[in-house]
């Protein structure tokens, strides 16, 4: 059982994005430690897609192979200013709808002429194939205010560039999530990635999710945890959130697959 007196994380943004509680961000990390070995972060390069304040990455013991992107410019500011995380790009970018069509045409990530707004030194970390990558994120749990549920109903928040390519391929109500989205694109791009993600557990048994099981998310399961919601301020209801590993050179049906985690309690003294 974990027990801590306090929340760490007091913020809730207008996108659904929970900031993660220190102890349980650090705890993903040795997860991801048992996966990979302790000198894993020497090996791999790591990309926060929604760093947010930048918890998940607060107990790296090293950020020169770190890129932490964030939605909200005036939180990259603060945090560059700060040297929050000496050693490691930090930059305001839109991974739901900056460099989509570039990104899904298979640009080159060297030419600057395409106008990309990926910083040069992570499309040189990208465009070199011999570097191995950790993807390591909280996104945002928002959702259209006819969502599935489990995160923050709002009306039209899931319009973005992504949304029409899931459309496209009939993923149903899943394509209305943010973390989806997300998912979506993470396939594309970053393929043969080792990936850590807190997020509600239905994209892995909701019903609603079937569709974009069988056509998006396919990875193997790599081991896990869950704790309550109650760990964050903001959210309502009592629903378990997840952190799980997964890889994605492998590609296999979650149906075909034990996915176990250990589960860890929040108490508030």
């Amino acid at each position: 059982m974990m027990k801590y007196g306090l929340k760490l994380v007091v913020d809730i943004r207008r996108t659904g994005k929970f900031y993660t509680p220190l102890p349980f961000a650090k705890l993903g990390l040795e997860y991801i430690e048992k996966v990979l070995g302790p000198d894993w972060h020497k090996n791999y390069y790591v990309w926060d897609m929604a760093c947010g304040s930048g918890n998940l990455e607060y107990h790296l013991p090293d950020y020169s192979k770190v890129f932490m992107s964030e939605l909200d410019g005036r939180t990259v500011e603060q945090l560059n200013e700060n040297n929050v995380f000496p050693g490691a790009t930090v930059f305001q970018y839109d991974y739901l709808n900056d460099d989509v069509e570039l990104m899904m045409a298979g640009a080159d990530l060297l030419n600057d002429k395409h106008g990309w707004k990926l910083p040069r030194s992570l499309r040189e970390a990208l465009a070199d194939k011999t570097k191995k990558w950790v993807v390591l994120f909280n996104p945002p749990y928002a959702e259209s205010s006819d969502g599935i549920g489990g995160g923050s109903g709002k009306m039209n928040v899931s319009d973005t560039a992504i949304a029409p390519l899931l459309h496209a391929i009939d993923c149903g109500k899943a394509a209305r999530e943010l973390f989806a989205q997300f998912l979506f694109r993470i396939s594309k791009e970053l393929p043969t990635s080792m990936m850590g993600m807190y997020a509600p557990l239905k994209y892995v048994n909701a019903q609603a999710f079937d569709k974009f099981r069988e056509k998006v998310f396919q990875p193997e399961y790599k081991g896990g945890f869950i704790f309550p919601c109650s760990a964050f301020q903001g959210p309502t209801g009592q629903w378990p959130v997840s952190f799980l590993l997964w890889d994605w050179t492998k590609k296999l049906h979650i149906e075909q697959q034990k996915i176990i985690t250990d589960v860890y309690n929040y108490e508030e003294s």
